[in-house]
C-alpha cells in the first residue's frame, strides 16, 4: 500500500521565519524591481543564460579546485561533471560549516539547487546545469556553528579552546558531539548508515573541521549530481589577488554596497549587516582578525601587525592563501 502524502501550500507572508525583505521578493513587488537583474520564473533563465555567455569565466581552475579537493578527501571527481563545457552554469548556493549541517535550511539549500537544476535540464535541454554547494570554511562565528538542535536536544561542540576560522579548526573534541548524537538516533538502519558517513569523517580522519564538513555532505548526497566546495583554497585565494588588492586600495565595496543598503532602507527594509572601509581579514595560525586602516598603515586588530601600502600590497601577493 502507497501512503497517500498531502501537499500544503503556504503563502511566504504566513511564514514568520521570513523577513519582510524576503516576502517582498518572493512577491516581486514592483518596489524591490530595481535590485534584481532577472525575473524569479524559469523563462527567466532563457536571458540570464544569454548574460552570462558573455563572462569570461575560469572553468579549468573551478574544476582543477574541486578535483584536487575531492580526491583528497578519497573521491571520485572526474565522472560528476561537464564544468569544462561552456555550455554548463552552475545553479550555487552556500552556508557557513554549521555542526552537522546544522539547521534544517542547510539540507533545503542543498537540494534547492539540485532540485533548480534539473528544472532548468528540462526547460533548457541543450544546456548543463551543475548543482554547487559551497562550504564557507573561513567562517569565524564559532558561537553560530557550534551547536545542533536534535530532537528537543542541544548538541554543542566544546573545541579545546580553539580560535580564528572554524573552518581551519582541528577535530577536538567531535568525539564527545557524535557519542551524544548516536545516543539520540539509536540503531535504526538509517542511523547506522548515518554512523558510518560521520565516523569516516569526523572520528577516522585528520582532516581540519572545513574538510571533514565538506567530506560529510559529499557523502550525504553522493547519489546526487550535486559537488560540495570548501573556498578555503589556495587556488581559489590566488584568482581573487586582483579583487582583494582593489578592496585594500580603493574601499570599494563599501560604497557599491552602501548605496543599495540606503535604497532599501529608504523603502522600509532592515538590513542585517553592514560593510566597513576594508571587508578583509587576516588570517593566521589560530587568529582570524579584520585589517583597517589607520594613520597610512594598514593594521591588523588586536595583533601588532602593521604595514604601509607597499608592504601590504607585498604580503598579500606573495601570500594570498595562507593569510587571507
Amino acid at each position: 500500500m502507497v501512503n497517500e502524502q498531502k501537499v500544503v501550500s503556504i503563502r511566504p507572508d504566513k511564514v514568520p521565519q521570513f523577513s519582510a525583505k524576503d516576502v517582498a521578493y518572493m512577491n516581486q513587488m514592483d518596489k524591490l524591481r530595481p535590485f534584481w537583474e532577472h525575473d524569479m520564473d524559469l523563462e527567466s533563465f532563457k536571458e540570464a543564460i544569454t548574460n552570462k555567455q558573455t563572462h569570461v569565466v575560469d572553468r579549468n581552475l573551478l574544476h582543477d579546485v574541486l578535483s584536487k579537493q575531492y580526491i583528497k578527501l578519497g573521491f571520485d571527481f572526474a565522472p560528476k561533471t561537464e564544468l569544462r563545457d561552456s555550455n554548463t552554469f552552475t545553479i550555487t548556493t552556500a552556508h557557513q560549516p554549521s555542526l552537522l549541517t546544522g539547521p534544517l535550511y542547510f539540507i533545503y539549500k542543498a537540494v534547492s539547487a539540485i532540485v533548480l537544476s534539473r528544472q532548468l535540464k528540462e526547460t533548457y535541454p541543450d544546456y548543463n546545469f551543475q548543482p554547487v554547494f559551497v562550504i564557507g570554511g573561513e567562517d569565524h562565528d564559532f558561537e553560530e556553528i557550534n551547536h545542533l538542535k536534535l530532537f528537543g536536544k542541544t548538541l554543542e561542540w566544546d573545541n579545546k579552546g580553539q580560535n580564528g576560522s572554524c573552518g581551519r579548526m582541528n577535530l577536538d573534541g567531535m568525539d564527545q558531539v557524535l557519542d551524544e548524537l548516536y545516543a539520540i538516533l539509536g540503531e535504526g538502519e538509517h542511523a547506522t548508515s548515518l554512523k558510518s558517513m560521520l565516523d569516516v569523517a569526523f572520528k577516522e580522519s585528520k582532516w581540519t573541521y572545513g574538510e571533514a564538513t565538506q567530506h560529510f555532505v559529499i557523502d550525504l548526497f553522493k547519489e546526487t549530481e550535486l559537488l560540495v566546495m570548501n573556498m578555503d583554497d589556495a587556488q581559489l585565494k590566488q584568482a581573487f589577488i586582483p579583487i582583494m588588492q582593489k578592496e585594500l586600495t580603493e574601499s570599494f565595496s563599501q560604497s557599491s554596497v552602501q548605496t543599495r543598503i540606503d535604497a532599501l532602507e529608504q523603502l522600509g527594509f532592515k538590513m542585517q549587516a553592514y560593510p566597513r572601509a576594508i571587508n578583509l581579514f587576516y588570517l593566521s595560525d589560530g587568529q582570524r582578525n579584520r585589517i583597517e586602516l589607520q594613520d597610512d598603515h594598514y593594521v591588523v586588530i588586536n595583533t601588532t601587525i602593521r604595514w604601509t601600502q607597499a608592504e601590504i600590497l607585498e604580503e598579500l601577493n606573495q601570500n594570498p592563501a595562507t593569510n587571507y
